[in-house]
């Protein structure tokens, strides 16, 4: 889990950090059907030179910490505006975090073996300190909060950085602490037989730690909350938690 690798992965990257071509174009591909899957459900064209603001690789795949199992996580970040004019907003987002989860479902994108994550980030769902998205046609700011690879432009928005072995040994104490927490509320709710909507609560607390870690910048590319939830997955803490809620689901649990 905190095997902090000396070279990028090898099957996406080359020797001087460049994203290798045929997985460039690969993210690419996948990248503007989505897009096209995106207008299609939406019954929109969008323009792609000014509405696409970047497609960046962002995860595991761009920083050293990778393993065998890592995917390749994928961000189009696209101005929505025109569709938030005519939509609910909420109704919109959710839509589209649908429409992702289908796309990945139904098509299951892969890039050099690894499966592909692929979202897209607008203006509902996030926005600069001051409130923007975006400045200029750049990428919002939380793209800039990890090492992250424009695919688009073919270069580095935020170059990945190494720990030395002191941040290493408390971001993996921070970790396992984090993850006996997540454990220990999950065991709880499984053993107590408690409402499914408990155990779908921790499950989105999780992700919301994980994202606020991220936008806070609190680690360079990666934090003890991102760590501890892949611990969680690994484990099958999270697989756990989800059965249990389809099953309590089924019996009508609602205490």
């Amino acid at each position: 889990m905190f095997a902090q690798k000396r070279q990028l992965l090898k099957t996406i990257w080359l020797p001087s950090q460049k994203l290798r071509q045929p997985a460039r174009q690969c993210i690419l591909k996948w990248a503007w059907e989505f897009l096209g899957f995106f207008e299609e459900s939406f019954h929109v064209k969008l323009d792609h030179d000014k509405d696409v603001m970047d497609i960046v690789l962002i995860g595991s795949a761009a920083n050293y910490f990778y393993t065998w199992s890592s995917d390749i996580d994928v961000h189009i970040f696209v101005d929505i505006s025109g569709i938030l004019k005519v939509c609910n907003p909420e109704i919109a987002n959710e839509f589209v975090w649908y429409l992702q989860d289908y796309f990945i479902r139904f098509f299951k994108p892969k890039i050099c073996g690894r499966k592909l994550e692929i979202a897209i980030f607008h203006n509902f769902y996030i926005k600069n300190n001051d409130g923007t998205f975006g400045k200029d046609g750049q990428v919002p700011d939380i793209a800039k909060n990890a090492a992250s690879y424009s695919v688009l432009r073919d270069e580095w928005i935020v170059k990945p950085q190494k720990y030395d072995k002191q941040t290493l040994k408390n971001l993996q104490m921070q970790t396992e602490r984090i993850y006996a927490q997540m454990k220990k509320c999950a065991e709880h709710i499984i053993d107590e037989k408690m409402s499914p909507a408990c155990a779908d609560k921790l499950l989105l607390q999780f992700n919301k730690d994980r994202e606020e870690e991220r936008y806070n910048n609190t680690w360079m590319d990666n934090g003890p909350c991102g760590f501890a939830y892949k611990m969680a997955k690994r484990k099958g803490l999270v697989r756990r938690l989800k059965k249990y809620i389809k099953q309590a689901s089924k019996a009508g649990l609602a205490v």
